[in-house]
């Protein structure tokens, strides 16, 4: 029970975590599809959970972005961190522009088990930009709620200007900044510094687009998460000629993927080490979470194998009697415990089995949690002690002698029927009395 509890709790703080997060948080199993969207992406996009659950990433993309959906996938697989701008089409038909910062996840054998996507709608930011162009004080005040500032370097005049949301961004004024390449680079993290430089100096040689990520260190001491982006132009002569570009506060981004992050660990750490298998699962019968002990109970080297999956495709012959409990629990809105069994390496496996309904903020029944502990020695105990019990009987049965037991406190606990025909007494009578009933206590 403290061990339910405490699951209970973790689980509750992990999923105030996700849903009081500013960004979309969005989880794709190894095949693109969803197994969990915070409130937020649910908001940004229209649908609701259950409409989002195990569909794939490509039916919520732009018409024409499905193609660079599948390009950016692929890349996750092969383990690239990424973070690009994005169309993805609302449940009511418009437009949601976004910036998608995607992540590759991996299970504890270093296998790719899936992506964590945190999204940040910047839909606001890209109609602003066309409109930008027409009015400073309208570039200024975009930038300000976006949180993103603008630069200009001309290379050739070594001048540098910074819109004022980019001064806001660094902690620093106008005034005081020397607004120099040099002094920019003091503004990054130390450990940040080199990297920074390495990425600009590789843009200005091929006089391309860059895009990169990076720790500033305010004077006051603060550090912030940047996402940096622009693009270096060349001149009549082929060198490059001007450096423009943005840098947006990602702050909260990385700090609610940090707390992410460390939710999911603690969280898991608590269902590695609970003893027992332990999965949820959604309306539909797929997995959502599970434990390393429920993925060895079905054979499985991880559990991330079985997120997104069904028990028709882990467990195919005892899948329509474990489905039919877990709608029963559902429809119920009460826990109900069952007895199961799971094939094994060299004899089936029994479990006990406790099913109870998962609620989401509403009341509302949204999935079924799974709590099991293995009996499978002890209903072989069982059924030893019951042969153990005939072949004792048996041997009764069979003597010539009266056959009488006795307990350590001197009761009676065995009768054969030679005992009934020498001393009168039935089975029945005699069981449960004391030995002296036959056996004065002078002997």
């Amino acid at each position: 029970r403290a061990q339910s509890k405490q699951l209970s709790e973790s689980e509750q703080r992990f999923r105030n975590i996700l849903d009081t997060a500013n960004e979309g948080i969005w989880l794709l199993d190894i095949g693109a599809r969803t197994t969990y969207v915070n409130k937020r992406l649910q908001e940004m996009l229209g649908y609701s959970a259950d409409e989002m659950l195990a569909h794939p990433l490509y039916d919520f993309a732009g018409s024409n972005f499905v193609p660079e959906a599948e390009g950016h996938f692929a890349s996750r697989v092969e383990g690239k961190v990424e973070s690009y701008d994005f169309q993805f089409q609302t449940k009511d038909g418009g437009t949601l522009w976004a910036i998608v910062n995607s992540t590759p996840l991996k299970d504890t054998a270093g296998k790719f088990s899936g992506v964590l996507k945190m999204v940040t709608d910047i839909t606001e930011r890209k109609q602003a930009e066309a409109e930008l162009l027409l009015s400073t004080e309208a570039l200024e005040r975009a930038q300000a709620v976006a949180h993103i500032g603008s630069w200009e370097w001309n290379v050739v005049t070594d001048r540098i200007q910074w819109s004022d949301e980019l001064y806001r961004i660094f902690g620093v004024s106008e005034r005081s900044f020397n607004a120099s390449f040099e002094a920019y680079i003091a503004l990054i993290h130390p450990d940040d510094r080199e990297y920074v430089q390495r990425q600009i100096g590789t843009a200005f040689e091929n006089c391309g687009p860059f895009h990169f990520e990076h720790r500033s260190l305010r004077p006051d001491g603060q550090v912030r998460y940047i996402d940096s982006r622009g693009e270096c132009i060349a001149g009549p002569d082929g060198k490059a000629a001007l450096m423009r570009g943005t840098g947006q506060d990602i702050t909260d981004r990385k700090q609610a993927e940090l707390n992410l992050r460390e939710a999911q660990d603690h969280f898991q750490s608590v269902l590695d080490n609970a003893g027992m298998p332990i999965m949820v699962k959604d309306l539909r019968g797929r997995y959502l979470l599970a434990n390393s002990d429920a993925a060895e109970a079905l054979g499985l080297a991880t559990a991330t194998e079985m997120v997104g999956r069904t028990d028709k495709e882990l467990v195919p012959d005892m899948a329509e009697r474990i489905r039919a409990t877990d709608t029963q629990t559902a429809q119920s809105e009460d826990s109900l415990s069952v007895e199961e069994i799971l094939p094994g390496s060299d004899r089936p496996r029994q479990f006990w089995t406790t099913k109870f309904p998962m609620r989401d903020a509403h009341g509302t029944v949204v999935g079924v949690g799974v709590i099991s502990q293995e009996i499978t020695e002890l209903r072989h105990a069982e059924e030893a002690l019951r042969e153990s019990e005939l072949r004792n009987r048996s041997i009764l049965e069979a003597a010539l002698d009266a056959v009488v037991s006795m307990s350590v406190d001197g009761k009676i606990t065995s009768w054969s029927k030679q005992a009934e025909q020498l001393f009168g007494w039935s089975a029945v009578e005699a069981i449960g009395q004391p030995m002296t009933i036959i056996i004065p206590e002078r002997y």
